[in-house]
C-alpha cells in the first residue's frame, strides 16, 4: 500500500467511525399525542330553580313529561327536596309515584325533555354511556321485583333505542346504573343507533312491579343526575 493510500485511510477512519456510531443510534422515541375527551353532558340534575332538565333549549320549556297504563291510580310525579342525602345528589331530585297492579305490565313514567334550540333533539352521539343515580321506595311484597325500560326516542317517536327489564334495587337506598345506549334496541328500521342518538327529544323511564298480579302496591322512583359520557 502506497503512501498516499496511507494517508487517505487514517484520513477517512474518523469519518466512518462517526457514521458507523450515527447509524447505531435509536431515533428519540415521538411522545403519542393526547386522547381528545368528551365532557359529560348533564341531562337533568334538577338543581335549576324550576327543577327542570338541563339541557340548553331557547324553544321548549325543558319540562319533565309523564304518562302511565291502566291499574295504576294515585299517579304522581314532581321535583322534591331531598334532606338528609349524600351531597352528590344535591338538593333536588325527581319522582314518579303511583299504587300500579303487580302483573309486570302495568306502568307509570317520567320522560325529561331534551329538544334542542332548533327542535331537532339533543344530538348524543359523541357519548356511549347513559347514566343515572335512583332510589326506590315501595311496600310490595319481597318477592315482586320492581323493573325500569328506558327509551331514548326523536321528536317522530318512530326512532327509539330501548333497553328493557332493567331490575333496580328495592332497598329504599340510592343506587346507579351506567348503560351503554349502543347495545339498546333499535326500533329504527332507517336510521342507525348513532344517528337516532343525534336527534334525540325525550329520555323515557317506565317502571312496573312484577308479581303475581293480585295486589296494586305503592311504587315511587326517584331518579337524579342523568348524564351522558363517554368511557
Amino acid at each position: 500500500m502506497g503512501k498516499k493510500s496511507v494517508l487517505l485511510l487514517f484520513i477517512l477512519l474518523p469519518l466512518i467511525f462517526v457514521l458507523l456510531l450515527s447509524c447505531g443510534q435509536k431515533s428519540p422515541t415521538v411522545p403519542p399525542a393526547p386522547t381528545a375527551t368528551t365532557i359529560p353532558l348533564v341531562i337533568a340534575d334538577f338543581e335549576e330553580s324550576m327543577c327542570i332538565t338541563s339541557i340548553v333549549c331557547s324553544d321548549c320549556t325543558n319540562q319533565v313529561l309523564g304518562g302511565k297504563t291502566v291499574n295504576v291510580d294515585l299517579y304522581a310525579r314532581n321535583c322534591i327536596t331531598l334532606s338528609d342525602e349524600p351531597a352528590n345528589y344535591g338538593t333536588k331530585a325527581y319522582s314518579v309515584s303511583a299504587t300500579a297492579q303487580n302483573d309486570n305490565i302495568a306502568w307509570l313514567g317520567a320522560f325529561p325533555q331534551t329538544r334542542s334550540a332548533d327542535g331537532v333533539g339533543s344530538d348524543f352521539s359523541a357519548y356511549n354511556r347513559f347514566n343515572f343515580s335512583y332510589k326506590v321506595n315501595t311496600n310490595a311484597p319481597v318477592t315482586d321485583k320492581i323493573y325500569v325500560n328506558i327509551t331514548l326516542q326523536d321528536p317522530s317517536m318512530s326512532n327509539r333505542l330501548e333497553m328493557q327489564d332493567i331490575e333496580l334495587d328495592r332497598s329504599g337506598a340510592w343506587d346507579s346504573l351506567s348503560l351503554n345506549p349502543y347495545t339498546f334496541t333499535n326500533t329504527s328500521t332507517t336510521l342507525t343507533a348513532e344517528e337516532v342518538l343525534s336527534i334525540v327529544e325525550q329520555v323515557k323511564f317506565h317502571v312496573r312491579v312484577d308479581g303475581d298480579g293480585l295486589s296494586t302496591p305503592f311504587v315511587e322512583f326517584i331518579f337524579d343526575n342523568v348524564t351522558m359520557s363517554e368511557q
